[in-house]
């Protein structure tokens, strides 16, 4: 009979622990794999974190996919040993936002903020509402407590990636 590593592990924990009452033991593996019980998450073939769920517009979701069990480690292999969501955007180029403010970030006077402290600093601002661009002017008119989230992205190139090529800053707004 072969026993695992694992076993054996177990089988040396319960002995030492009858003859060691009190004391603690603990086992540490070499393991580059983390404990994680969540699955992976994958936004048009890249592969994101948790908490960047959130970053996923989901006015922008074009199909959500579950794979599970052996379908899953196929596809992505141990990393996806505990199922993998894949998001396919509209877009199918999700690009992540340097920082997003959620309602309770955003102060009422904050688009008079962009316009007296220069936000930019000289870069091109496309700002969009609800995904059409609208000028910084309509926006200090705006009630903010009408807005779902604010997400910027900063450099040419995400804005490239989004639909707003030679602007520097894409303030990205969506209302509740």
């Amino acid at each position: 009979m072969r026993l695992s590593i694992f076993a054996l592990l177990l089988l040396l924990c319960t002995c030492v622990s009858a003859q060691t009452a009190g004391m603690e033991m603990q086992v540490r593996t070499n393991s580059a794999l983390p404990a994680s019980t969540s699955p992976l998450l994958v936004v048009d073939g890249q592969t994101i974190s948790e908490g960047s769920i959130n970053e996923v517009d989901p006015s922008d979701i074009a199909s959500v996919s579950v794979y599970k069990d052996e379908k899953a480690t196929n596809l992505y292999g141990i990393r996806a040993r505990n199922g993998v969501v894949v998001i396919v955007t509209k877009s199918g180029n999700f690009t992540r936002p340097d920082y997003t403010l959620s309602p309770d970030q955003i102060p009422a006077d904050l688009f008079t903020r962009y316009a007296e402290l220069n936000f930019a600093e000289g870069e091109q601002v496309v700002y969009l509402l609800d995904g059409k661009p609208t000028a910084l002017k309509r926006l200090r008119k705006m009630d903010t407590s009408m807005i779902d989230s604010i997400r910027v992205y900063k450099g040419a190139e995400k804005a490239d990636r989004i639909g707003h090529a030679g602007k520097g800053i894409v303030v990205s707004i969506k209302l509740l």
